[in-house]
């Protein structure tokens, strides 16, 4: 039964995301930072300094188990997938996807997108659940290639999406990203090691620079991704279908 008090579920309906501090315990973070680590020295690093991988490693799902009781219940159904559908770059059912941040001279804003448009060679949308982020390293000050977020952007996403012609093209909708939001300031999520960051998946989201030596390390899942027809923006676009745990007089208080 949800509870209408529940902090979590009102930072979620109202920002669309929600912040579980010291989440992942102490030897899961280790070990996954730990591998992480290992998996770095073969990273390529752009020339914003950001780099990525994707890894179908048990040491990365542990720290979605630690965090699995909160999201299901918030959810109120169990989770099935732990990370992107197969794709070229992650083939694996289960996946995770590891983000660097480096310190670089050219990097500009925050490539602020939502997560759904296809990798090369598909034509299909990908809509998940909920992307969970957990930070392997801290991210305290606001010059540590912090993530970003737009509070309420959610909402604001939806109703574009929603507000497009029968027929829209929804890869190139996501992929022209969302430059009135962006030029909007985000919020710089501060984060300590072991942090976990929940994010509804219309949330607006991205990366801001490093200033400071050193590497900053993530780990992103995105929860119960499923295949979308590219115009298939209504379905898309659906903010609560994959939240029947949050009370139904809360979200109708929120919208």
């Amino acid at each position: 039964m949800s509870n209408p008090e529940d902090p979590l579920e009102s930072n979620l309906l109202r920002d669309g995301f929600v912040h579980l501090p010291a989440a992942i315990p102490s030897d899961v973070l280790a070990a996954a930072d730990s591998f992480a680590t290992t998996r770095e020295a073969s990273i390529h690093f752009d020339g914003r300094g950001w780099g990525q991988c994707f890894a179908p490693d048990a040491v990365l799902i542990a720290l979605v188990e630690s965090c699995r009781a909160t999201i299901e219940r918030l959810r109120g159904s169990p989770l099935c997938r732990l990370g992107v559908p197969p794709h070229p770059m992650a083939p694996h059912r289960d996946v995770g996807q590891l983000a660097y941040v480096r310190a670089a001279a050219t990097c500009r804003g925050y490539n602020a997108h939502v997560d759904g448009a296809p990798y090369p060679g598909q034509l299909q949308l990908t809509r998940h659940a909920a992307l969970l982020g957990v930070a392997l390293t801290p991210a305290l000050d606001a010059n540590c290639g912090n993530f970003v977020v737009w509070p309420r952007s959610h909402r604001r996403i939806a109703r574009a999406l929603h507000e497009l012609p029968p027929g829209s093209d929804g890869v190139g909708a996501l992929r022209a990203g969302w430059p009135v939001l962006e030029d909007e300031t985000p919020e710089r999520l501060r984060l300590a090691a072991g942090d976990a960051v929940l994010l509804h998946a219309l949330t607006l989201h991205g990366t801001a620079c490093r200033t400071r030596p050193g590497t900053r390390r993530m780990a992103f899942f995105r929860l119960d991704a499923r295949r979308l027809a590219s115009d298939d923006l209504a379905g898309f676009a659906d903010l609560w279908s994959d939240w029947q745990g949050i009370d139904a007089a809360l979200r109708a208080m929120h919208d």
